[in-house]
């Protein structure tokens, strides 16, 4: 397959090194904007005589000399403002494609994707790798077992921007600008999708936040939200939490149940269920490193493509994910 990735920052280099790991039987491209050759691993850098050399890798530098190579998949790994644009000009080429989170910045555009995606039969995929994580497929089945005794939820996750890619100037980058998508509601729309994924499309939405600390960004670093349900006939809340600007980071959430209550752990990839006389009744542990979240999201991927089969988190479903950040995004900005 020619498979051609935009933009080769963090997450591009993880998707390609992953790539190169489960399959070397491809034509490997990359559109890319800036001819810096600084290899990205695990968080940590160094630099190479020549990336292309690196990776085994053809670079273009311009759209047209991108499209001209028709490739067979788009790995769209370029600012988040650019996302929908950029699968539209290759899903008219006729490339499958895999979108990383979150789908766009905006809507613009995507009603047009979405018609070219189903009249070509696409592939797509919008890369969430949380949903590729163990816990969440057997707290899946807690919440599925249990539905019916829901009263509430809780999600948070917060951290430091300026320890996020520590790499670069935080100042700097995509998360940290609204022109290209940045912002804590978008970044870590993960948690986001976890609930869309968990949970379903809210009722609705209630939202407050914006840029409340100091940190030298130009876009919200703190949004506290409330998102109404009506579940098997009974309303019920679920709080979200993310911020850029807690010190120590923290991804956890809680739901509570009439006699039961789960406490879930995603940095530590665990979770504890406790009874009514706050006995444990349950506690698991995924022993996982988070890079293999993303190697099992692409091996799915790359099997849908050989089966011809269409995603569980395709750019229809990503799209609902989008819609209810953009909403909150919408509300703190009021």
């Amino acid at each position: 397959m020619k498979i051609l990735f935009i933009g080769l920052g963090s997450i591009g280099q993880r998707h390609l090194q992953n790539l190169r790991r489960i399959s070397n039987d491809n034509e490997l491209f990359a559109l890319r904007k800036f001819n810096t050759d600084k290899i990205i691993n695990n968080f940590k850098t160094f630099d190479v005589k020549s990336l292309s050399e690196f990776y085994g890798i053809k670079t273009v530098y311009s759209l047209e000399e991108a499209k001209k190579i028709k490739p067979d998949v788009v790995f769209i790994t370029n600012p988040t403002s650019q996302h929908i644009k950029i699968a539209l000009d290759f899903a008219r080429v006729g490339s499958h494609l895999f979108i990383e989170k979150p789908l766009g910045s905006d809507l613009k555009y995507l009603d047009e994707l979405q018609r070219v995606i189903s009249q070509k039969k696409l592939i797509t995929m919008v890369g969430y790798q949380t949903r590729f994580n163990p816990i969440i497929k057997k707290v899946k089945k807690i919440i599925q077992k249990n539905l019916k005794k829901i009263i509430s939820a809780s999600f948070e996750w917060n951290n430091f921007l300026p320890l996020y890619h520590q790499y670069e100037n935080y100042s700097e980058s995509y998360a940290a600008k609204e022109s290209l998508g940045g912002g804590v509601t978008l970044t870590l729309i993960h948690e986001i999708d976890l609930i869309y994924n968990l949970f379903g499309l809210p009722e609705k939405i209630f939202a407050w936040g914006g840029k409340l600390s100091n940190l030298k960004i130009n876009t919200e670093d703190t949004i506290m939200s409330i998102l109404k349900y009506k579940l098997v006939g009974r309303n019920i809340f679920i709080y979200l939490n993310l911020s850029f600007a807690q010190t120590k980071e923290t991804r956890k959430f809680k739901i509570q149940f009439t006699d039961l209550t789960l406490f879930v752990d995603l940095l530590e990839n665990s979770y504890e269920l406790y009874g009514q006389k706050g006995n444990l009744i349950e506690k698991h542990k995924e022993n996982i490193l988070r890079n293999d979240l993303f190697v099992n999201e692409l091996s799915y991927f790359l099997e849908c493509l050989k089966k011809q089969k269409n995603t569980f988190n395709g750019v229809d479903e990503g799209r609902k994910s989008l819609e209810i950040a953009l909403k909150i995004k919408k509300l703190i900005s009021e």
